[in-house]
């Protein structure tokens, strides 16, 4: 990794290093005027809200780059700091990424630190979705997510999948992944009215969690069946809201394969042939009042 002096490290810290600076420390790699050069190093320490392009001497990342020109003009985006990592000369970076895992984007925020990004193809139409959903659209208004405690657990619980499934959420205060899921949890219960969501601190839920649900870590998250008997074990790349809602939308994906073991739990059959044979039903129905109405002509 190129040396810095004192001055420059300090400078990087609190923004990035513009070019005129990285030509005078001789910081090498490729330079795009009015983006930021941001060391990997320095990346790491810099909390602040910035959107990152890591490139491999600018290959294959023109439409990337093209795109923080564009957003960095427009007011509404005016918080973030837009940099970009020339990985072919940080060292730091290459013990990171390879050449041809590039280039990518990385966001980092308050809410979720630092990560690739995750609202789809880095473009101006994602990214200004992203930073909506980002910044409360579609769950900070209200949500149908329903808390259970102690006191709740595990009877109300199975009084809820009496009704329809539930997906579970299990957390912890301590948990960053938690309250990364948080948003994006509760946004998908504003979209699928016909799934009840429920979700259960673990420190406050006395041993639920580990009794029923053990597991390493958490988030631990669980669509059970109608009834309650099964489980289906929903995994972590998938916490985006916009993956949740598709998955709660299509019960082809739901391999209730887990049992709960709850108290009071029935079991109903499989969702997927239930919601075949609701379908068949409303199928046939249509047809024989089709049939009826050409009765007497």
């Amino acid at each position: 990794m190129t040396h810095l002096s004192g001055a420059v490290l300090l400078l990087g810290l609190l923004g990035g290093i513009g070019p005129a600076q990285c030509a005078a420390e001789g910081v090498r790699g490729k330079q795009y005027d009015g983006i930021e050069t941001m060391q990997f190093s320095h990346l790491l320490e810099d909390k602040r809200m910035k959107m990152v392009v890591f490139h491999w001497d600018g290959e294959g990342a023109g439409d990337l780059i093209n795109t923080v020109r564009v957003l960095q003009k427009k007011k509404e985006f005016s918080d973030y700091l837009w940099n970009h990592v020339d990985v072919s000369t940080d060292t730091g970076a290459q013990a990171e990424f390879s050449k041809e895992s590039l280039p990518m984007t990385f966001s980092q925020t308050p809410e979720d630190g630092i990560g690739v990004f995750n609202g789809g193809d880095f473009n101006v139409d994602n990214f200004r979705e992203w930073h909506s959903f980002r910044t409360g659209e579609g769950w900070k208004n209200g949500h149908k997510v329903v808390r259970l405690e102690a006191d709740d657990l595990p009877h109300k619980l199975v009084e809820l999948t009496k009704k329809k499934p539930v997906f579970l959420k299990m957390y912890e205060e301590w948990c960053h992944h938690c309250k990364s899921l948080a948003p994006h949890f509760k946004r998908s219960s504003n979209e699928l009215p016909d799934i009840t969501f429920v979700e259960v601190e673990c420190a406050k839920a006395g041993g639920f969690c580990n009794h029923f649900f053990p597991a390493d870590g958490f988030p631990r998250v669980k669509l059970l069946q109608k009834g309650g008997k099964k489980a289906h074990e929903y995994k972590g790349v998938t916490y985006g809201y916009r993956k949740m809602t598709a998955f709660g939308k299509d019960p082809t994906q739901w391999k209730f394969d887990v049992d709960t073991n709850l108290p009071g739990a029935v079991a109903v059959g499989s969702n997927v042939a239930a919601a075949a044979a609701a379908a068949a039903d409303d199928a046939a129905a249509r047809a024989a009042k089709a049939a009826g109405s050409h009765v007497g002509l």
